[in-house]
């Protein structure tokens, strides 16, 4: 029995593409994005900062724009919706969900004691993919049903790891988490 079709499997990476290329974006760039921390060197109420210094804001901004030159990109060439705009509005809301999912995650790991650099299985994966979905609900393609979401979080799960460990090993990363 076939879950998917290849069609499917097509339209479901292409609906998710921008949010991938918005999480590795400020990786990809690293030098470029290490000026001027998210959280300001900001601290919560619990005297850790807010999000640590691996979180800036040109790297915020940077996986937004990656992630919306992605959505761009693709929408020359296909798209899931009714129209390029759509689908580039549709891209640039996963860029924005994924940049906060992943300050969403640096801010849980700080309030649970997690150093900067420390790997998080879950919470280094999970944040910037629920909060791409959710920011994009509304507007979601059909392919996005329970099995299409399933079918995401795996591959999102194996592709944070292997795209980590590649990076890791290129020496775009200092460690391959």
């Amino acid at each position: 029995m076939v879950l998917f079709s290849v069609d499917t499997i097509i339209q479901l990476i292409i609906f998710i593409l921008p949010a991938y290329v918005a999480n590795a974006a400020p990786v990809f760039f690293g030098k470029a994005t290490s000026k001027i921390p998210l959280d300001l060197k900001r601290r919560f109420i619990d005297r850790r900062r807010l999000f640590g210094g691996g979180k800036t804001w040109p790297g915020f901004f940077l996986g937004i724009l990656a992630g919306l030159v992605a959505a761009t990109i693709t929408s020359q060439f296909v798209s899931i919706y009714p129209s390029k705009r759509m689908h580039i509005f549709v891209g640039l809301l996963l860029a924005i969900g994924t940049m906060c999912g992943d300050a969403l995650g640096s801010f849980v790991k700080r309030r649970i004691n997690i150093k900067h650099g420390k790997p998080a299985f879950l919470l280094d994966q999970l944040p910037f993919f629920l909060l791409a979905i959710a920011f994009t609900y509304p507007w979601k393609p059909e392919i996005l049903d329970l099995a299409g979401f399933a079918f995401l979080l795996v591959l999102t799960l194996v592709l944070h790891a292997g795209t980590n460990i590649l990076a890791h090993r290129v020496g775009l990363k200092k460690v391959p988490w």
